[in-house]
């Protein structure tokens, strides 16, 4: 899209504004997407796995409290990386702060919402496959990169 809205248009083409408006954000909605994606992702991860460990690995209650308050961390961190990437200096910065608390909440909801088929699922995954690891942070290495 990027590449597209750089490259002169045809001699007919009248809408150049109207493109680089609505498809000339793409490329930093994409980069946006990604980098909340990690962020938001690594830290839900890391939290399920620690609280895993501090719960003793107990399925149930804890489980479900487990996967809400990963959840919880995970989207905090890709909403306030996404929103601001994506959409500082295009939307009014009360609108954007007022949007992203409103998808914050709308992601939780969901969450609470989703967890009977959540919880089912990876109990379900966890029997079929046989392995349900409690990792000692102590020796588990939650570097996102890798080290030569």
């Amino acid at each position: 899209y990027w590449m597209v809205g750089v490259i002169p248009g045809a001699p007919f083409w009248h809408q150049q504004a109207a493109y680089d408006a609505i498809l000339g954000q793409a490329p930093r909605v994409v980069f946006a997407c990604l980098l909340a994606y990690i962020c938001g992702e690594y830290i839900n991860s890391v939290a399920i796995s620690r609280l895993k460990f501090i719960q003793h690995g107990k399925r149930g209650l804890a489980q479900c409290i487990r996967f809400v308050a990963s959840t919880a961390l995970g989207e905090f961190v890709d909403t306030a990386v996404f929103f601001p990437v994506a959409f500082l200096g295009v939307i009014e910065l009360p609108d954007l702060l007022r949007t992203m608390g409103c998808i914050y909440i709308a992601k939780i909801v969901y969450e609470i919402l989703a967890l009977p088929a959540s919880t089912a699922f990876a109990n379900y995954v966890k029997a079929k496959d046989g392995i349900d690891v409690v990792d000692d942070p102590k020796s588990t290495d939650y570097n996102l990169f890798i080290r030569a």
